[in-house]
């Protein structure tokens, strides 16, 4: 599988469908958006960009069992740039 070809398993009535993580992030923002009703989706954007973010390091890291190294190399990021974005959003690193 190629690295532009990431997926996700998402269950949708009886059969599961493998989907691209692009498929996802757009399923789950119109769900939120439909959730909103008549409210205005105010600061959206860096909102969006927050969850992913702070679940994408969550996620990593325990992918990685921790292992900050690991984690930093597989989102093409230093290990202190890492450092700093766990501590921006309050994850434990242990």
């Amino acid at each position: 599988m190629k690295n532009s070809e990431v997926v996700c398993i998402q269950e949708r009535q009886h059969a599961p469908e493998l989907l691209t993580l692009g498929v996802c992030v757009s399923d789950c923002i119109g769900r939120y958006l439909q959730d909103l009703g008549d409210n205005d989706p105010l600061g959206l954007h860096a909102l969006v960009m927050q969850e992913v973010e702070k679940n994408l390091l969550i996620e990593t890291l325990a992918h990685c069992n921790g292992h900050r190294t690991q984690a930093a190399a597989w989102l093409g990021i230093s290990r202190n740039t890492l450092r700093k974005k766990l501590l921006e959003y309050g994850i434990d690193e242990a």
